[in-house]
């Protein structure tokens, strides 16, 4: 018992030190000569995997260890990177203001790169931002690829249908507008135009799932954006609205003949939380508005392998995603796995093969600006209830199901030095189907009968 106690003495030491071996940094980035915040500034520590970014309020959050000095570097499309240099032991790091100043010279730079790299920058007709999504996804979690480039690109805005898990998104390319709205640049993956579709479905008002949420960011290894009327020349009429340029993640060349094997394996854990609890002095039935929202819980799972030799390089990934909404009966379940591999047969001729297979698994809430959600449903017809009680909410089904397989073959080959000869094919198949259920005799005045319906969309492109 005396040997116990020292032991457990330089244990709860050794504890203590490694709890007090991170410093929080915490503030706001503001633009400097307005002072209005910067939503979505990449913050991250030079050298080191450790990032975030600050929020709608432009509010960021920290953690660094105290072991050492730092330097925490922002960045922002359109500004001047600002340094921060963060020494052992230093205070006032925990209500900071960083102003950003302004580059006009850099807002608009170009990045020729891509099925455009061949064209240098002075006679290049199009515009072409890039976003490097590997580093990004490296210092800072992303739900989806729209995070990726939001307040990355200047002139693309992202659209969401809603706020709900597994909520649809759809991209506008600087200003490029038509008379029936669908202002969607055309998307390539590795070469392959995909489906984009936003897909509504029955009774939500707009609040569509997007066929594009099931690539998962982690196996992205680049956005490039093609902006300017020439995007019509090279892709049709569809590439007026802009282009977007998806590259994939492939293996690299290993040390040695026999090559290496590269693995990653990630783990996300977070939580959904409702932002305000109402009171009785605010809402009658305060206690029936509370019951509809939840903690809701997030977990996901990643592991990639890659490596390769001089003969044959390979890319394989598998993602699970389990997301609960803070809305009761909004849940997202979502499965991908990715296998992309590069051969070379001789110093001519390179084969590609992709492979994509997304399994989704949805539930979306009845809660938008439409007759039938849940949240206004009872304020629009003559019942006796205050609010729609949360047996009833509970009752309401609205399930999706999405099966997705993309792929695609290539064909390289080198003639003689700087001439390059290519043949593609490309498949994207999507199975959709939603089962929407309304239970008979529940508070849900507008079908007390009941209802169920199916909706189906499939969709096959060969490319």
């Amino acid at each position: 018992m005396k040997r116990l106690i020292p032991i457990l003495g330089l244990f709860m030491v050794f504890l203590f030190t490694a709890f007090a071996l991170a410093v929080e940094i915490r503030g706001v980035v503001v633009d400097k000569k307005t002072g209005e915040p910067l939503a979505g500034v990449n913050i991250y520590v030079k050298g080191e995997p450790i990032g975030t970014a600050s929020d709608m309020d432009g509010v960021f959050f920290l953690d660094i260890p105290e072991d050492k000095a730092y330097t925490v570097v922002f960045e922002y499309l359109g500004y001047k990177p600002y340094e921060l240099e963060v020494t052992p032991g230093q205070t006032g790091l925990s209500n900071l203001t960083v102003q950003l100043v302004e580059d006009v010279f850099r807002s608009e730079e170009i990045v020729v790169t891509g099925l455009a790299s061949e064209t240098a920058k002075a006679r290049a007709e199009v515009s072409v931002s890039r976003v490097e999504a590997s580093d990004l996804t490296l210092r800072n979690v992303y739900q989806d690829m729209s995070q990726l480039l939001t307040a990355k690109v200047p002139g693309v805005y992202v659209k969401r249908s809603s706020g709900n898990v597994g909520s649809g998104f759809r991209f506008t390319v600087r200003s490029a507008t038509s008379l029936n709205g669908n202002e969607q640049p055309v998307i390539y993956i590795d070469g392959v135009r995909v489906n984009d579709a936003q897909v509504t479905g029955y009774y939500v008002g707009g609040q569509g799932i997007s066929l594009l949420a099931d690539i998962n960011p982690d196996d992205i290894e680049k956005i490039e954006v093609l902006k300017g009327p020439a995007g019509a020349a090279m892709y049709g009429t569809d590439g007026a609205n802009g282009v977007i340029l998806i590259t994939t993640k492939r293996g690299k060349l290993m040390s040695g003949k026999t090559g290496g094997i590269s693995v990653n394996y990630k783990v996300v854990t977070g939580t959904n939380s409702q932002l305000t609890k109402y009171s009785s002095s605010e809402l009658e039935s305060a206690d029936d508005a509370n019951a509809i929202f939840r903690k809701g819980n997030i977990l996901e799972q990643y592991l990639n392998l890659s490596g390769g030799t001089s003969y044959v390089r390979y890319y394989a990934s598998y993602d699970r995603k389990i997301e609960e909404g803070i809305m009761r009966n909004n849940e997202m379940d979502r499965t991908t796995g990715k296998l992309n591999v590069d051969a070379f047969p001789s110093e001519k001729v390179t084969l590609s093969a992709s492979t994509t297979i997304t399994l989704n698994k949805l539930s979306r809430p009845n809660n938008d600006n439409n007759i039938y959600g849940y949240l206004g449903n009872t304020l629009l017809f003559p019942v006796s209830y205050r609010f729609t009680d949360s047996a009833s909410i509970e009752g309401l089904k609205d399930k999706w199901e999405n099966d997705r397989v993309l792929g695609s073959l290539k064909l390289t080959y080198n003639p003689i030095k700087n001439m390059e000869i290519r043949a593609q094919i490309g498949y994207d198949r999507s199975n959709v189907r939603e089962d929407q259920t309304f239970p008979a005799n529940l508070r849900y005045a507008f079908v007390p009968a009941g209802r169920r319906r199916i909706y189906m969309y499939r969709s096959t492109q060969i490319t």
